[in-house]
């Protein structure tokens, strides 16, 4: 039989934070290059000699961030995809939304 995980309030935070609402759609959408851009700055990467635990952590926040922004991105192309659904009609709002939606 497995052992379980003991608990202390870092571990119950973070389950609440994860059986929470998924909170992606509530994000902005940012261009595509500024995601690559952001992407670049801050790779997914191994704690470091002379880095310590809580600068890691803040550190993978950052990535956590921008995979979030990634798929936020995604998840509005998406939806852009499907309100085009081949219908002719004038999509200058869809054009003025994605314009101001990038920084």
């Amino acid at each position: 039989m497995a052992q379980q995980k003991p608990r202390n309030h870092v571990t119950d935070q973070q389950q609440a934070f994860l059986a929470g609402p998924d909170l992606t759609d509530k994000l902005p959408v940012f261009s595509r290059e500024s995601i690559e851009e952001l992407e670049t700055q801050f790779p997914p990467r191994c704690l470091g000699r002379g880095e310590s635990v809580e600068e890691h952590l803040r550190y993978a926040g950052k990535v956590e961030l921008v995979e979030m922004f990634r798929n936020r991105h995604k998840q509005w192309a998406q939806a852009q995809v499907e309100d085009d659904d081949g219908s002719d009609e004038d999509n200058s709002g869809s054009a003025e939304k994605a314009s101001s939606a990038q920084l």
